[in-house]
C-alpha cells in the first residue's frame, strides 16, 4: 500500500497511509474539527467526528441528513491553513444521532491554493480596460485565487499587458459576476486548431477581491468534487 503523497488531478496530494490517515482522525476527533459531508445533491452544514475504529467512522447526524440517504459522502474539512481536506467514505448505517461510515482508504489535501486552477462554465464573457481601451469578446478557460487563462477568437494581447477593471460575467445567477481592479498578463500562446488566441492573466487583487476571488474558486471546486463523486 502506497505510503506516500502523490498528486491528484485537482490539484490535491493524495495518500493511502494508514498512519496519516489516522493521525488526521485522531486529531479531527481531540480538537473537535469541524466537518461537512457532501453527497450529489446534499451539503451538511457543520458536524464533527465522534469516535472512530479500525473499522468505522461515527461522525454526529447532521440535522438535515436526508432520511433514506446511502452510498458514497464526501467528507470535508479545512486544515490550519484553510486548506481542503477531504475523505471519501461509504455509509454503513444511521442512527437517530450518528452516521456510521466506512474507514477512509485515502486522505485528500488541497496544495498550493493560489496556484489551484478550476475550469469555468461555457457562455462566460471577459471585459477590461486596456491602456484606456474598453475591450470585449474575451472568454475564460479556468480560473484561480492567482490568475485566470482567457482567449479571444481574433485579438492577441502582449506579456507586461496591464489590464484594468476586468469583469467576468456568466458564471452563476443572472448578475453575479467577478471583478479584479489590475492584471498583468504573464504568458501568451495561440490555439491553432481551434484558431484561439490565449492569455495568462496574474491578479493583483485588493483584499476583498481575493476573498471573492477564494469563495469562487471554493465553489467551483466543489462542484466538480461532485460531479467526480457521483461519476464514481
Amino acid at each position: 500500500m502506497d505510503s506516500g503523497w502523490v498528486h491528484d488531478e485537482l490539484g490535491y496530494q493524495r495518500t493511502r497511509s494508514p498512519v496519516i490517515i489516522r493521525q488526521s482522525l485522531i486529531a479531527l476527533k481531540q480538537q473537535r474539527v469541524f466537518l461537512s459531508l457532501a453527497q450529489k445533491g446534499y451539503q451538511s452544514g457543520n458536524t464533527v467526528l465522534v469516535d472512530f475504529d479500525q473499522d468505522k467512522l461515527i461522525i454526529d447526524r447532521p440535522l438535515d441528513l436526508p432520511k433514506n440517504i446511502t452510498g458514497s459522502l464526501i467528507v470535508q474539512f479545512r486544515d490550519k491553513g484553510n486548506l481542503q481536506n477531504r475523505y471519501q467514505v461509504r455509509i454503513l448505517s444511521l442512527t437517530a444521532d450518528s452516521i456510521i461510515t466506512t474507514l477512509p482508504q485515502d486522505f485528500f489535501q488541497l496544495q498550493r491554493r493560489r496556484q489551484y486552477r478550476v475550469g469555468l462554465p461555457a457562455g462566460n464573457v471577459v471585459s477590461f480596460t486596456l491602456e484606456g481601451e474598453p475591450c470585449s469578446g474575451f472568454f475564460a478557460k479556468d480560473i484561480s485565487a492567482g490568475g485566470m487563462l482567457i482567449g479571444h477568437k481574433k485579438r492577441q494581447l502582449e506579456v507586461n499587458d496591464r489590464l484594468e477593471n476586468l469583469v467576468l460575467e456568466g458564471i452563476g445567477r443572472k448578475g453575479e459576476a467577478l471583478c479584479i481592479s489590475i492584471s498583468q498578463v504573464v504568458r501568451i500562446f495561440q490555439a491553432e486548431e481551434i484558431k484561439r488566441y490565449f492569455a495568462g492573466l496574474l491578479f493583483s487583487p485588493t483584499r476583498q477581491e481575493e476573498e471573492a476571488l477564494l469563495k469562487f474558486v471554493r465553489k467551483l471546486e466543489l462542484e466538480q468534487i461532485r460531479r467526480l463523486s457521483a461519476g464514481g
